[in-house]
């Protein structure tokens, strides 16, 4: 296996275990990954008031 293709199935296996635990941290809390992203990024930003 070649240096370039051994960094890429590492890429990808951890792409796929950190999906994997997302949904499972959102299903968890009865959220979509969507919604549980824009409260990540709403988190993130400074109050609106």
């Amino acid at each position: 296996m070649s240096q370039d293709h051994a960094l890429s199935h590492l890429i990808v296996e951890f792409y796929e275990r950190l999906s994997s635990w997302e949904h499972a941290v959102v299903r968890d809390k009865g959220l979509t990954l969507p919604q549980m992203h824009t409260l990540e990024i709403l988190g993130q930003t400074a109050p609106c008031g």
